[in-house]
């Protein structure tokens, strides 16, 4: 059934079946439902608790009161013997000590992120990232949260293909594909039918720090959090070069629980710099001009119609 080695990738969204939270919010109910089992199972142990901080408390005054009520409750918990309260109080220890509360938007789903479908339309949950043959067979499947980049995937899918018996000769999909990983991860066996973005190619050839990503949905920069930049302000060099300078917002940057991690969260003015360089691959835009390679790209509606039926 299968006659070529030819892929077509692309990736669909999927909601999570689950509200999101601001992370205070799901650390507060997580302790809550730690005091509610004590009350019920081991009253007693309720003396020990520490005044609890006021609603108005951001994230690490809620970690630090959940740090200490799990502090003063660290032996009474593992003497109890209560299964459900040792489970719960390991689960809110680990979220703590990982640093993961702090990216989490669901304590009954940990994995799902926000993710953008446009600038303006978002959705919280997952993405299927799918491989298929030019003969409309699924040759590969790679779920992710919703926050990640499309052409990061590309490397696995290729892997997963060829587990499942294709010789994969052909990759094609769009522009967000076009890296120079995976140009790297394609090599010379394998022809990659995408166009290049210029601001993909710039974000791809900045060396971008580590969580951020450029959202090809919403032709925009996205941060560690997920948030995408307000805006781009875009200006030449006389040596031929642009710079394009992404600016987030400065309130959003002052509530993010990893402003402290982030250098746009840290810097004053909220944005972050690219240099595109002009003109960095010429043979591959000489490529992509060519009559074989429209005419191969003219097959990539193929795994949309796949994922709409």
């Amino acid at each position: 059934m299968i006659k070529s080695g030819t892929i077509i990738v692309d990736s669909t969204h999927t909601d999570a079946a689950v509200r999101a939270k601001a992370p205070t919010q799901i650390l507060r109910d997580l302790s809550k439902q730690l005091r509610k089992e004590i009350y019920k199972k081991t009253y007693e142990l309720s003396e020990k608790f520490p005044e609890k901080p006021s609603v108005e408390a951001d994230l690490n005054e809620e970690i630090a009161y959940t740090e200490e009520l799990l502090s003063v409750l660290k032996e009474d918990i593992t003497d109890c013997g209560d299964k459900k309260i040792q489970k719960l109080s390991g689960k809110i220890e680990e979220l703590l000590k990982t640093q993961k509360i702090r990216e989490i938007r669901s304590k009954d789903d940990e994995d799902a992120r926000f993710g953008h479908k446009t600038p303006t339309n978002t959705f919280y949950g997952y993405k299927n990232h799918l491989a298929m043959t030019e003969e409309r067979l699924i040759a590969g499947i790679h779920v992710t949260s919703g926050c990640a980049p499309d052409g990061q995937q590309l490397p696995e899918l290729i892997k997963e293909s060829t587990k499942n018996g294709i010789e994969v000769t052909e990759v094609v999909g769009d522009m967000a594909y076009v890296s120079e990983e995976n140009l790297d991860a394609c090599g010379e066996g394998i022809a990659l039918i995408a166009r290049t973005n210029s601001a993909v190619a710039a974000a791809a050839n900045a060396g971008l720090a580590d969580g951020f990503c450029f959202n090809k949905d919403a032709k925009m920069l996205q941060c560690t959090a997920g948030e995408l930049a307000m805006r781009v302000e875009k200006r030449g060099a006389k040596n031929g070069n642009q710079y394009h300078n992404y600016v987030f917002s400065k309130k959003k940057c002052g509530k993010c629980p990893l402003k402290e991690q982030c250098k746009v969260g840290k810097g004053k003015n909220h944005s972050y710099s690219i240099t595109q360089v002009s003109e960095n691959n010429r043979a591959r835009l000489e490529f992509e001009s060519s009559d074989e390679f429209c005419e191969r790209l003219r097959i990539r509606h193929r795994i949309e119609e796949k994922m709409e039926s």
